[in-house]
């Protein structure tokens, strides 16, 4: 449940910084480079094809050993891998930890079908714990019953477009 509140903050409060893409689904556009590791908690979600590794989605650290993501970031056809400490998908600036997945666990009720009925998060658990440091930090997440207020400040981070052009 908490889980589930602190994506629908973010998701709500963030609604004004969205667009349509060219297939009319939502999509955050319009923030700025962030420093690097900034934000230690965001992870890169990653799938394996074509004898490479490509960036579907972000996520956040939050045990040594989970990860939370969206659900519709999940296919069960895939191979992925998460990398921890990343900043320029690009270069490898020796600050990632780089983890197979253990075990995928979906909201049992998502449904891709009806995406408007919530329920997109997903938990990766890795098959090895991170280590902690400057690069690689756990998420602060809301204590378990709290609901944030209206309006609540939060931000919304990953390798997304800082505009549409």
């Amino acid at each position: 449940m908490m889980l589930q509140l602190l994506l629908l903050a973010a998701l709500a409060l963030c609604g004004r910084c969205s667009e349509l893409d060219v297939d009319g689904v939502q999509r955050v556009v319009g923030g700025t480079e962030a420093r690097s590791h900034a934000w230690p908690y965001q992870i890169s979600l990653q799938y394996y094809s074509s004898g490479s590794w490509h960036h579907t989605c972000g996520g956040s650290l939050i045990q040594r050993n989970w990860v939370m993501t969206a659900a519709h970031c999940v296919n069960k056809q895939l191979q992925y891998r998460v990398v921890a400490g990343e900043h320029n998908l690009n270069v490898n600036d020796g600050t990632e930890q780089v983890f197979s997945v253990s075990k995928i666990v979906v909201h049992p009720y998502w449904n891709s079908n009806n995406v408007g009925a919530g329920y997109d998060i997903a938990l990766f658990r890795l098959s090895t714990s991170a280590t902690l440091n400057s690069a690689v930090q756990l998420a602060v997440l809301p204590q378990q019953g709290i609901v944030l207020p209206n309006n609540y400040p939060c931000v919304i981070t990953g390798w997304g477009l800082t505009r549409s052009e």
